[in-house]
């Protein structure tokens, strides 16, 4: 392209231009005829960054040459884009932005903690911008290595899936605890792209633990739970975790994985039908002392085995309601209530033996002094004292 078209696309006059090319920021065009010469797109490139410079950080026309030094080639100085040197200036970014916050960090924070010209910048990123929402885009990489995805995909194992991912999570939350709390702040942004690309990360991260609780509840593994709302618990108790260790370096890593594998299989709270029947019983003995007991048993058996004819019966304890012990001729028998308002009459050994815990311990006593036993009711509190009447 002309001269004339040059100035047009990058909005700089003809005279500043040549200025730049004796300055030696930007290269001789190529000579096309005796008095033509042919710029092309690096020239507009190069201008493209000057002009990013001086909106930035309104570089001066003297400064400029030291500013784009990596890209003036009589300095001899340009060096090729390189992976590991945009993987520097982006961990560079993230603990300045995680310390200072992305407003309140400088391209020239960035730059000169590196020992970097800002023309180096301009070769891996547009903007400061730009800068944040690639390291946005790494960070879902970072959180688990790429080597641990495959794993996670052959492992059967739910819970063993999620003791993968988490350890990954963890070992790598001091390096991206930072950047995820700006993360979280630039939700508020008013920049919609920022706004989207932190949106995007939250999604990503949440969007895998979704895709395996689905996973699991086809597999059976898990019960039927809302896999959105429990992704979102699942991320927040892992960032509360990654929190806690790091404030507290004398808890490991296994011993958080152990306490938040323990709630993920177990759960918190049990639900009515998972909770066993805590039934609690009033015994009065022959002398009509009273002691309140729970978990009763006979002979240490959670029935009472009784004579029916020639056979045995054995009362399971959690549908007897009451029992009333009474001498029959050489023997005893047991009148008994059961759940569901039937009464029988049982044979019984005198000899045999009811126990229980209360709070002093242990209680037992033969049938043949016990007088009666009758469930309390769920209602009624239970008392811890011996009672004589």
């Amino acid at each position: 392209m002309k001269i004339d078209e040059l100035a047009k696309k990058t909005g700089f006059d003809r005279r500043f231009i040549y200025k730049l090319i004796h300055m030696g920021l930007l290269t001789q065009p190529a000579r096309v005829g005796s008095h033509q010469f042919a710029f092309n797109d690096r020239h507009v490139e190069v201008l493209g960054k000057i002009a990013q410079l001086q909106r930035e950080g309104s570089v001066p026309q003297s400064q400029l040459k030291d500013a784009m030094q990596p890209d003036a080639p009589k300095a001899n100085k340009k060096e090729p884009p390189s992976i590991d040197r945009k993987k520097q200036i982006m961990d560079r970014a993230i603990a300045l932005f995680s310390k200072n916050g992305f407003e309140n960090t400088k391209l020239s924070d960035i730059t000169d903690s590196l020992g970097l010209g800002k023309g180096t910048f301009y070769l891996y990123f547009k903007s400061k911008k730009d800068l944040l929402i690639e390291c946005i885009t790494q960070l879902t990489s970072a959180v688990v290595e790429r080597e641990s995805w495959e794993q996670l995909r052959k492992e059967p194992d739910f819970i063993r899936r999620q003791r993968i991912s988490l350890f990954q999570f963890l070992k790598a939350f001091p390096t991206f605890n930072g950047i995820h709390i700006l993360l979280a702040t630039s939700l508020q942004s008013d920049d919609p792209e920022i706004v989207e690309k932190a949106k995007g990360y939250f999604k990503i991260l949440s969007g895998w633990l979704r895709k395996d609780l689905r996973r699991a509840i086809d597999d059976k593994a898990v019960r039927q739970v809302d896999t959105r709302i429990m992704s979102a618990l699942m991320l927040g108790m892992a960032q509360g975790l990654g929190t806690l260790l790091t404030i507290n370096p004398e808890n490991s890593i296994k011993q958080g994985m152990d306490a938040f594998m323990d709630v993920l299989e177990r759960g918190i709270v049990l639900t009515k039908a998972e909770q066993p029947k805590v039934t609690r019983w009033d015994v009065t003995d022959s002398s009509d002392l009273h002691v309140q007991l729970r978990n009763v048993l006979f002979d240490e058996n959670p029935y009472l085995s009784v004579e029916l004819g020639q056979g045995e019966v054995r009362v399971l304890t959690e549908r007897i309601s009451s029992l009333q012990m009474r001498k029959s001729g050489d023997g005893y028998v047991a009148e008994v209530s059961m759940d569901n308002g039937e009464k029988r009459v049982f044979a019984v050994d005198g000899k045999s033996v009811l126990s229980g815990e209360f709070d002093y311990g242990v209680y037992r006593i033969q049938m043949e002094k016990l007088s009666r036993l009758a469930e309390i009711p769920q209602s009624e509190k239970m008392s811890t004292e011996l009672k004589p009447r």
